[in-house]
């Protein structure tokens, strides 16, 4: 999985790229990286877009899985999304930060939100 080319994207609300992500765009084109297809319906609304995005994302078969790996969902409350690059950090659209970042899961920040991880077993 590469994604050098996207860190430092900046962070749009609704935003499905190439120029800006939301934490749910970025990972629609992580998944379709992985030629793992999810078709986000289009609306006007970024915040709609971004719900839509998120009940799409979860429209899929997923299971929980234990531990980290490459290519795994992390889910983080309270709606927010990303993908493992390893079994320690992760790649997320920050919209704190103001882009795609990578950052440590087990970090203050972080850790306390921290809502489950999930792999991708196929479509419903």
């Amino acid at each position: 999985m590469i994604v050098d080319d996207l860190i430092g994207k900046p962070y749009r609300l609704g935003g499905r790229g190439p120029d800006g992500y939301d934490c749910a765009g970025l990972v629609v084109e992580l998944l379709c990286r992985r030629n793992i297809p999810i078709r986000i319906p289009d609306t006007t609304d970024s915040r709609t877009r971004n719900v839509i995005a998120m009940q799409t994302i979860l429209a899929a078969r997923w299971a929980g899985v234990e531990k980290p790996f490459r290519g795994c969902l992390v889910f983080l409350k309270p709606d927010h999304v990303g993908v493992m690059v390893n079994r320690r950090q992760f790649i997320h659209a920050a919209e704190d930060i103001g882009q795609v970042c990578i950052e440590y899961l087990d970090s203050g920040v972080w850790r306390p939100r921290f809502d489950g991880f999930y792999e991708y077993v196929g479509a419903r």
